[in-house]
């Protein structure tokens, strides 16, 4: 599922007419007068959600560099109502440090690992009782593909396999069948 947050609407809007009286374009604020612009087209996709450990998965790549290529795991199941966040590598078992609106989060303990391994493996979604095709492992490495302008849809990852997959080339889309890294050894 994907979420967009969009600055909320000014209380006034410009309208500019043409010579004939008609509408021409409504305008809402200029960009530039925004006052904080990472707030106002930052998009996350939510992979999945774990009601069970109030955990969800993210991503939010930027488009402009693939690497490093990495899942954003959260404490909560609204990633707005995290406290915490780790930033996990798709291709080792190994954390991402960055600077971000939330706490940097190690896993501390096997059970905390080994519920991040099951729900990387589990086929379902959320609070939904339906099984889905993708894993949400898969499904999250579909969505980084789209959100890179790798493929179009999730569906056309399947497409994309190990053996098309060169990890050495830095901007590279992700196989669909990339085994899960034992996120046990995580440190």
């Amino acid at each position: 599922m994907r979420r967009i947050s969009l600055s909320p609407p000014p209380a006034k809007s410009k309208i500019i007419m043409n010579n004939s009286g008609d509408i021409m374009k409504k305008l809402l604020i200029p960009l530039e007068s925004a006052k904080d612009d990472s707030q106002l087209f930052t998009e996350m996709s939510v992979v999945s959600r774990d009601y069970e450990q109030n955990w969800s998965i993210g991503l939010n790549p930027d488009v402009n560099r693939n690497y490093p290529t990495y899942f954003k795991l959260y404490n909560h199941i609204d990633y707005r109502k995290a406290i915490k966040c780790a930033r996990i590598s798709f291709l080792k078992p190994k954390y991402i440090i960055c600077k971000g609106d939330k706490e940097i989060w190690k896993l501390s303990s096997n059970k905390e690992k080994k519920g991040l391994m099951d729900f990387l493996n589990s086929h379902k979604r959320g609070n939904s009782k339906s099984i889905e095709e993708m894993s949400n492992w898969q499904y999250a490495i579909a969505l980084w593909n789209v959100d890179m302008n790798y493929i179009d849809s999730v569906n056309d990852a399947w497409d994309i396999t190990m053996n098309d997959f060169q990890p050495t080339k830095i901007d590279s889309p992700l196989p669909i069948d990339l085994p899960i890294p034992n996120y046990l050894n995580l440190r």
